[in-house]
């Protein structure tokens, strides 16, 4: 699906790298995912590994971006990289890390965001939960 360049376009284009980047240091159960926020019903610009949350390009930025962006506004003294979000999708936990990016003049455009499929890891620390003294009452804080 092609979207309609935005003025935002140019400059998200060297996120792309990133998001490759990230996406293969990340494996299979990372996704990565660009925002172009002049955009919100086509905001997505950019996937690598889809597969976790099924995001495709062309597709509006969910309920999720828009409660991360508030919380990052009413965050005192701002700051781009937004605090951890877990969620679950299709029975799987997510672990969400947004950084949202900023045009030279400090606009707000555009959002990058890593979904990590968490869920074979929580297994891991559930079985060693079960090997290792002390650890059987330790649940991650999520």
């Amino acid at each position: 699906m092609t979207t309609t360049a935005t003025p935002n376009a140019r400059a998200l284009r060297s996120w792309r790298t990133a998001a490759d980047l990230i996406g293969r240091v990340g494996g299979a159960s990372c996704e990565v995912v660009l925002h172009d926020l002049a955009d919100p019903v086509h905001s997505v610009v950019y996937v690598v590994n889809g597969v976790i949350t099924n995001r495709r390009v062309g597709q509006g930025f969910r309920h999720l971006i828009v409660e991360m962006l508030y919380s990052a506004a009413e965050k005192e003294g701002g700051g781009d990289l937004l605090k951890d979000w877990w969620f679950r999708h299709e029975g799987r936990l997510i672990r969400c890390v947004t950084q949202l990016i900023r045009s030279e003049s400090g606009e707000l455009i555009g959002a990058l965001c890593v979904n990590q499929d968490v869920t074979d890891d929580l297994q891991v620390f559930d079985r060693l939960k079960t090997l290792l003294p002390g650890l059987a009452g330790v649940t991650p804080a999520l």
